[in-house]
């Protein structure tokens, strides 16, 4: 029950949200909309009340990060050589590649994750810190190594894309939201209970409007026939990135909660930024719409198999 109880509420709102854009409940300007509320208010809301009140053992955050970052590398190659066995293009391989290790770690990992703590592990104690300093710690990581993969794709290198992605990574919203709760803990023990209530409010609408607008984003996508290559690249994202992360965490010697927050974080679906990412940098659009899409449904099972262990 507690795996039905921690995967199916998060897609049971992707799928609602899939539903209200098919229907015609809400127009295309309304998810984007709500796409911005929920990427510019929402989330960094969560993101700082989250880092702001909590107590931290960096260790600990330590060894998730290197785990979940060590299931992206694999994630990199294995993605890379599949793509030269497939003999795809040079553009198509970059985009197959960016896809494939480019996790939706805000919008769904963090839900996934969120839901999956026990009562007596609540959101707002180590668990929850626990996962929004490994996803503040891993954004960064992710815009440099995308422009790196698909800058290469088009074999092109210039200071104006690297400037772009300084600038990028600088107003991240939600990188900024845990760099400011970060500090705002270290120099004060607690907030007022003004702010608090405020923020804790803003914070409870994050994770439903951020599913509600994968939903929606979902329904304007388009697979374009790309089955064979999209599917390699969903099963690298949520198959190879969790089991290399089971490798690594065991090495490390990762406590239960420990593993199940890296292995939760690998096993996220392809970004849905990967897919606007190619599109403004590459231009092709079905591949990395496929891998969103494919990955997005397997990680239903990724989820239930590391939950099952963990």
């Amino acid at each position: 029950m507690h795996i039905l109880n921690t995967v199916l509420p998060v897609f049971l709102i992707i799928g609602v949200g899939f539903c209200l854009r098919w229907r015609g409940f809400f127009s295309e300007e309304f998810g984007r909309g709500l796409s911005k509320l929920t990427y510019w208010i929402g989330l960094p809301a969560l993101l700082f009340y989250q880092t702001a009140t909590a107590t931290y053992s960096f260790k600990s955050a330590g060894n998730v990060y290197l785990v979940v970052l060590a299931g992206m590398l694999c994630c990199v190659v294995a993605a890379f050589l599949l793509g030269k066995l497939l003999g795809l293009s040079a553009r198509d391989l970059a985009i197959l590649t960016h896809g494939a290790f480019r996790g939706n770690l805000v919008y769904v990992g963090l839900p996934i994750v969120m839901y999956s703590l026990t009562e007596n592990q609540a959101a707002s104690g180590p668990g929850g810190s626990l996962v929004v300093i490994v996803i503040a710690l891993t954004v960064p990581v992710y815009n440099v190594l995308a422009v790196v993969v698909l800058l290469a794709g088009k074999h092109q290198f210039d200071l104006k894309a690297i400037a772009k992605m300084a600038r990028g990574i600088a107003g991240n919203p939600l990188i900024l939201a845990c760099v400011l709760g970060l500090l705002y803990n270290f120099f004060f023990n607690s907030l007022n209970p003004i702010a608090r209530r405020t923020l804790s409010s803003v914070s409870q609408m994050a994770l439903p409007l951020a599913l509600f607008s994968i939903g929606a984003t979902l329904y304007q996508e388009r697979i374009g026939g790309r089955i064979l290559p999209a599917a390699l690249g969903g099963l690298v994202k949520v198959g190879l990135a969790p089991l290399a992360g089971l490798a690594v965490g065991t090495a490390l010697g990762l406590t239960a909660q420990e593993m199940r927050i890296a292995l939760l974080l690998l096993a996220c679906p392809a970004a849905i930024s990967s897919h606007i990412m190619a599109e403004q940098m590459v231009g092709r659009q079905n591949l990395s719409a496929a891998i969103v899409i494919v990955s997005t449904l397997m990680s239903m099972l990724s989820f239930a198999a590391v939950l099952a262990f963990y």
